[in-house]
């Protein structure tokens, strides 16, 4: 499978890369966040793992998935946009 990265200018490549990294740090941090913080709620009440916490973490797992591709497609087009109109 042909990753965006691939499909860009060598200049571009390079800019995309460094907003995805920054990208994915900034994600998978907020991800990670709301799980320790679902996680510790559960464990405060203490209860075992059920169903609701299952679909809960499934849905941050989505939201994860969404946003990075969702961002990851913004981060390709502006090193883009920015030269073209030079």
């Amino acid at each position: 499978m042909t990753e965006i990265k691939d499909c860009l200018p060598e200049a571009a490549r390079r800019h995309f890369i460094n907003l995805r990294n920054i990208r994915l740090d900034a994600e998978t941090g907020k991800y990670r966040e709301r799980l320790v913080k679902l996680r510790t709620q559960i464990a405060a009440r203490s209860q075992g793992r059920s169903g609701w916490q299952e679909m809960e973490e499934w849905k941050y797992k989505e939201e994860l998935s969404d946003a990075l591709a969702a961002g990851y497609i913004q981060d390709a087009l502006k090193p883009v946009s920015c030269m073209t109109s030079r």
